[in-house]
């Protein structure tokens, strides 16, 4: 990396942010940014999902201002001018506008940084790197689990991904619990498949998944409770193995009737580390409410991410 690239790449991240922010008609008059995260043939998704990986390595008040600079957040990605983000962010925190200009231009020099090291998730693949097994990128993954005094009743799953490769005709998610798919959206059909040591849920498409392409899943599992010699046991935790790069995990676990004595969150541990150590910091209240929630970003390496508790 030389001076210059890295100056050329400050230049078009100021550029991006302006007027609408980060949108696919502002991309053409960039130069190194293009380049940097994977070429103009790339689809706008992939590319603003980059951005957006990269941005997460940075500390949470620089990534939140460029989130915001760049209009990528959901309550500032309609606003038109660079300006009015601004006044909208710093009327929330209470910053005045210059406070907010020179905080954004010193996170764009971090910025840059993380995107010429290509240290964040889904920075590209070098040539000859093997796709991850599954050839596709998690934009987004929302879990929402239902526990009925101290029982599983009903898991709602959302996935958002990006293929990595023509032609997948299913994603599949094996579990170790007796379960059914009671529904999903209208363009899978939901199989089945019985294996030694639990089941795989399958997924099919109606039409072949194209690379780039981002597609959505929805899905509601219930437990089969004819098929569960164990349903009658307490459920103490909800978490995923994200074997994919990740960008987004949101996890809710919504307690009907009991709820458990402590409740904390957990972030990349191996199968056998989960849940952890509930430490201060990782502790959810549930003084005046019936619903845990935990976000994460950035998660890969089949390790474990989500809520545990304890019941008393």
């Amino acid at each position: 990396m030389d001076k210059q690239t890295r100056l050329d790449l400050i230049d078009d991240l100021i550029y991006l942010r302006k007027e609408a922010g980060f949108v696919y008609w502002r991309l053409e008059a960039t130069t190194v940014f293009n380049e940097i995260v994977g070429g103009r043939e790339r689809d706008f998704d992939t590319l603003r999902l980059r951005l957006q990986s990269a941005i997460n390595t940075l500390d949470p008040p620089d990534a939140e201002v460029l989130r915001v600079a760049y209009g990528l957040l959901p309550d500032y990605a309609g606003i038109t001018t660079l300006r009015a983000r601004r006044e909208k962010y710093g009327e929330r925190i209470g910053k005045k506008y210059d406070t907010l200009v020179d905080r954004e231009n010193a996170a764009i020099q971090e910025l840059a940084l993380a995107l010429l090291n290509a240290r964040y998730t889904t920075s590209p693949l070098p040539a000859g790197t093997p796709a991850m097994h599954n050839a596709a990128l998690q934009e987004r993954v929302e879990i929402t689990l239902v526990v009925r005094d101290r029982l599983w009743l009903e898991t709602r799953g959302f996935f958002r991904l990006i293929p990595l490769i023509d032609g997948v005709e299913y994603m599949e998610m094996s579990t170790g619990n007796p379960s059914i798919i009671t529904g999903a959206n209208a363009d899978v059909v939901a199989k089945t498949i019985t294996m030694p040591n639990g089941l795989m849920h399958r997924f099919y498409y109606k039409e072949p998944l194209k690379r780039g392409k981002p597609v959505e899943l929805c899905f509601t599992m219930n437990p089969d409770v004819e098929k569960d010699d164990t349903y009658e046991y307490a459920v103490l935790e909800e978490s995923k193995a994200f074997h994919e790069p990740t960008f987004s995990f949101s996890v809710e676990v919504i307690f009907l009737g009991v709820k458990p004595e402590m409740v904390w969150s957990f972030k990349q541990l191996p199968f056998f580390s989960r849940p952890g150590i509930p430490r201060q910091e990782h502790l959810i209240s549930l003084e005046d409410t019936s619903v845990a929630r935990a976000n994460f970003t950035d998660l890969y390496g089949g390790l474990f991410s989500g809520i545990a508790w304890r019941w008393d």
